[in-house]
C-alpha cells in the first residue's frame, strides 16, 4: 500500500507545474513511492508493470529542495532513458550511464537548478 509523501519531500507537483521540468514529473507521479533502508538514496524499478520510486527518508531530508527535484529528475532519467539493467559491482548496483550524466547535466543548467554533487 502506498502511504501518503509529502511535496516537501518529494516534490512532484513543483515538477509538474514548472514548464522544464514537466517531463520528470509526468514520470514521477505515475510512481508508486516507497520509503526504504534498503538504498543510501534512491532508486527506481518496474515490476509487473508498475513503476516505483525507493527513496531513503534521512537522504532526501539532508537536501535542499532543489536537490530533491535533482535526484528526482536523476531518477527519472533512468526510466526515460531505460538504463535500469544492473551491471557493475556484486550487489548488483547500477552504474551511471554517460546519457544520464549528459542530460542531467543538460536539465541542470536548462532549469537554472542550483545544486551539489552528491558523490
Amino acid at each position: 500500500m502506498q502511504t501518503e509523501v509529502s511535496e516537501e519531500l518529494i516534490p512532484v507537483d513543483y515538477m509538474l507545474i514548472n514548464h522544464q521540468l514537466r517531463l520528470f514529473g509526468s514520470i514521477m507521479v505515475l510512481l508508486r513511492k516507497s520509503e526504504t533502508t534498503l538504498f543510501d538514496t534512491a532508486a527506481v524499478s518496474v515490476q509487473n508493470g508498475q513503476g516505483l520510486l525507493y527513496y531513503n527518508r534521512k537522504f532526501m531530508e539532508g537536501l535542499t529542495y532543489q536537490e530533491r527535484v535533482f535526484v528526482l529528475m536523476h531518477e527519472a532519467s533512468h526510466l526515460i532513458l531505460s538504463s535500469l539493467g544492473r551491471r557493475g559491482t556484486e550487489r548488483g548496483e547500477c552504474g551511471t550511464s554517460p546519457q544520464i550524466y549528459l542530460s542531467m547535466n543538460y536539465w541542470s543548467r536548462t532549469s537554472k537548478l542550483k545544486c551539489r554533487l552528491i558523490a
